[in-house]
């Protein structure tokens, strides 16, 4: 059961998300916690072109539409969130 999601959401392009997000996976699995991110950016996939974080890329767009069952089944992808050894 996932425990914690975390989202770094804002619509405008430059606004830090990717180095935001890439700190937040960083962080979180010096703190030993089991981490799965996952880049649902249409535009720029950056957070899963920087292959030591191992985001998944998951195409979420239909042409100009959110194609909502990516999108939900992406969901499912994410791994238990908790310390190892507990």
């Amino acid at each position: 059961m996932v425990k914690t999601v975390h989202l770094v959401m804002q619509g405008k392009g430059g606004a830090g998300k990717s180095l935001t997000s890439s700190m937040l996976v960083q962080y979180l699995r010096y703190a030993d916690h089991s981490v799965q991110a996952i880049d649902l950016d249409p535009t720029t996939p950056t957070l899963s072109a920087i292959k030591g974080l191992k985001a998944l890329p998951i195409q979420i767009m239909d042409g100009d539409d959110i194609d909502t069952p990516p999108l939900l089944r992406s969901l499912t992808v994410l791994p238990r969130f908790r310390r190892r050894g507990k």
